[in-house]
């Protein structure tokens, strides 16, 4: 028989083991920050003091410049001309 003592140690130990494994497991998982891409691309628009970029996928205005942005600064859509995969 095993006295209170040994009875401790071996719930302990096996505390421990189902621990590492948790912590193994809970290390292997593969984690990813993902979103959805938006794409678009810029129309020049004429205002009355300067030419204007407008996003064509949240319609806002950015001042027109040379280069582009890669992106819409409001909606983060990629400005590459490619469509929306749906």
């Amino acid at each position: 028989m095993c006295s209170g003592g040994d009875r401790a140690v071996k719930d302990a130990e096996d505390m421990a083991k189902k621990l590492i494994v948790k912590d193994y497991k809970q290390e292997n998982y593969i984690t990813e920050d993902v979103q959805i891409v938006r794409h678009g691309h810029w129309t020049l628009r004429e205002g009355d003091l300067a030419f204007w970029d407008r996003c064509s996928e949240c319609g806002k205005d950015v001042l027109h410049q040379y280069p582009h942005f890669n992106y819409c600064p409001h909606c983060g859509a990629r400005m590459d001309g490619k469509q929306d995969e749906d």
